[in-house]
């Protein structure tokens, strides 16, 4: 829901990370240690080069994900 309100609010390109729980616990019992040293260079170049398009980053939590449609089509029909 939260990608259709921005891209009806003329978002330039809605992108789409998706974590949750389950899948951080998987990561964190099971990834090699220097992974969690490590930033990849090509998320860090995409954020980068995300800046021109006046981009702007959102993390949400799986259980706040509710509250945070309903704020957004609340700001973006005001």
């Amino acid at each position: 829901m939260i990608t259709l309100h921005v891209s009806k609010a003329s978002a330039h390109n809605v992108h789409v990370e998706y974590n949750d729980d389950q899948l951080s616990k998987i990561k964190y019992l099971h990834a090699p240690e220097e992974v969690f040293s490590e930033y990849p260079e090509w998320k860090a170049k995409s954020m980068e080069e995300s800046l021109p398009v006046n981009a702007t980053p959102v993390s949400l939590k799986q259980e706040k994900l509710a509250l945070a449609t309903q704020i957004i089509r609340v700001f973006w029909e005001l």
